[in-house]
């Protein structure tokens, strides 16, 4: 895999918060190409620790984890983005 920015959210499927937040993660991913990773919680890899709440977000830049956060507030998750991928839209 490329050294690319990811985002990688955690989903449980019956979360309303996952759902609701989901189209708004993916779009702000696309508009500054950044790779979108959806897991299910009922099927992460075994490196992946179980999270506490979700949706959980994981940031990686270069293959290295720059942070965690769960929540659904879209506003978090823009100024979230700016802090570990330095730009969106």
């Amino acid at each position: 895999m490329e050294d690319e920015n990811q985002l990688i959210m955690i989903t449980a499927e019956a979360c309303g918060y996952c759902r609701y937040i989901y189209p708004h993660a993916k779009e702000l991913c696309d508009d500054v190409h950044i790779m979108f990773i959806l897991l299910d919680c009922d099927n992460l890899p075994s490196a992946f620790e179980y999270p506490d709440a979700f949706p959980t977000f994981i940031f990686r830049v270069n293959k290295s984890i720059t942070e965690t956060w769960a929540g659904s507030n879209l506003d978090k998750l823009k100024e979230k983005m700016q802090l570990n991928f330095g730009y969106i839209k």
